[in-house]
């Protein structure tokens, strides 16, 4: 599973993809994933102990096969995103991916 935002970077006023066009570009992009438009959240603790927060659209896409992560991470870097997390069903790691760069 990956958590794939659909904001390009993370200034608030940063272009954002359309999800239903975006799923359909990324399902012909990399075959055989399967992918939900949803609201995704993160928090991280900055050094003074305060949250901060991340909000924006994006969808939860199913690979079925590692091999398809290559793949994935191009459509990714091409969204403009820096990095995505994969993690696995009942998985208690999750493994942060820097996408590709230039695509």
């Amino acid at each position: 599973m990956v958590p794939l935002g659909l904001r390009r970077g993370y200034a608030k006023n940063a272009l954002v993809y359309p999800a239903d066009e975006t799923r359909r570009r990324l399902v012909d992009a990399v075959p055989g994933v399967r992918a939900w438009p949803v609201r995704l959240c993160s928090v991280r603790i900055l050094h003074d102990g305060d949250p901060q927060w991340h909000r924006e659209p994006g969808l939860l896409v199913h690979a079925d096969d590692a091999d398809q992560l290559p793949r994935l991470a191009r459509f990714a870097a091409e969204l403009g995103q820096d990095r995505f997390v994969v993690t696995g069903a009942g998985a208690t790691t999750a493994y942060r991916r820097r996408t590709p760069a230039g695509g």
